[in-house]
């Protein structure tokens, strides 16, 4: 489950760091998250993600994408948190989550790749791919220095 999370999250974090909205309505938070869920609810954000950049052909295109990608995105970027309190998978649990999606997990992420490295050859792509990054909160700003007294 690590390396295959680690890969899906690498490929997005790396060629274009991190939607619609979900369909489905939010799950209520006392509701136990598994590797499981939580993976295959990140390679469908990755798949409307890929078909979404794929109907991306121009500026004009990328403009109106570009929210919904944003939202992906974010969405993306929960996902990976509620991975991430989950721990590390037992070596079982691992091989279980290979053997059950890493063709599906490898033909989704090739196909983001694809739209990543196309759209990257472009200034409005790039642009675009930036929307998908997740935000990183700016740290905050020091407070001036305490101006020394006036000499009189």
């Amino acid at each position: 489950m690590t390396r295959i999370v680690a890969a899906s999250l690498g490929v997005m974090l790396l060629i274009v760091p991190i939607t619609v909205a979900q369909e489905k309505p939010k799950e209520p938070a006392n509701t136990k998250d598994t590797f499981e869920d939580v993976l295959k609810e990140l390679m469908g954000q990755l798949k409307k993600a890929a078909d979404l950049l794929k109907t991306v052909k121009d500026e004009k295109a990328a403009k109106e994408v570009k929210p919904a990608l944003t939202k992906i995105g974010e969405e993306m970027q929960k996902l990976t948190q509620r991975g991430q309190k989950l721990g590390q998978p037992t070596k079982e649990q691992e091989e279980a989550l290979e053997k059950k999606f890493k063709s599906e997990l490898e033909t989704i992420t090739t196909a983001f790749q694809g739209e990543a490295v196309r759209l990257s050859k472009e200034t409005w792509g790039k642009d675009l791919l930036e929307a998908f990054r997740p935000s990183t909160p700016k740290p905050p700003t020091p407070p001036a220095p305490p101006k020394p007294p006036e000499k009189k």
